[in-house]
């Protein structure tokens, strides 16, 4: 049911705003970059806004096998996700003020490029590296794809984030990352393409949580 679910998720209904869920995670980088500090509310509100509808919406379908059918432990998991961001970007423990980020930690941005550029096919789901995946992928309406981008963002600017943010944000969805290793390697022969681009997912998650448990140094 897993699979059928998540090919026929309700989001993906959603053409013309796919798109718009590319761009706007762009603009929000670029704030970063020139404000910073200023910027880290709205980094932490989008975020929660994408992993709630992504969490909801991801994870319902009208499945001609099934009917109308929901992944709720997914959706439960989703949804402590977008708690996470929406609490840090009320209570604001974050701090991005520090003039570079840490550039020890560039290796996890070419994992967070291919997550954001999503290149595959979904008729097919087979490779397909065309550039226009990068504004015109289900990516920015997909879980597990930009909560890797959006994991990077934080690990660059590690330890000044809120750890509990990283933590469980990362455990619960290393997780996902290790059963969807199995959805794709061992279970769905066909869709290894599907798991490969579920690696960086697994692979900065992972990271995020080990690190998430290292002090803070001010």
């Amino acid at each position: 049911m897993v699979i059928a679910v998540l090919s026929n998720a309700m989001v993906y209904s959603w053409k013309a705003l796919l798109p718009v869920f590319k761009i706007l995670p762009l603009l929000i980088f670029g704030m970063l970059a020139v404000w910073k500090d200023k910027a880290t509310r709205v980094f932490y509100c989008y975020g929660a806004l994408v992993f709630l509808i992504t969490g909801l919406f991801e994870n319902m379908a009208i499945t001609s096998e099934y009917g109308f059918a929901a992944l709720i432990g997914n959706i439960v998991i989703c949804l402590i996700i977008a708690a996470a961001w929406l609490w840090e970007a009320i209570t604001k423990h974050s701090d991005f003020n520090r003039v570079q980020p840490s550039f020890s930690r560039l290796w996890v941005m070419p994992l967070a490029f291919m997550a954001f550029w999503y290149p595959v096919n979904m008729d097919t789901l087979q490779p397909d590296f065309s550039l226009h995946y990068l504004i015109t992928s289900e990516a920015g309406l997909t879980f597990c794809m930009m909560l890797p981008v959006y994991l990077s963002v934080m690990l660059l600017f590690f330890p000044d984030v809120n750890l509990v943010t990283l933590r469980i944000s990362s455990f619960a969805r290393v997780l996902i990352g290790l059963l969807s290793m199995m959805q794709f390697f061992v279970f769905n022969k066909g869709m290894e393409w599907m798991g490969i681009l579920h690696l960086p997912l697994l692979i900065i998650s992972s990271y995020a949580f080990v690190l998430s448990f290292r002090k803070r140094c001010r």
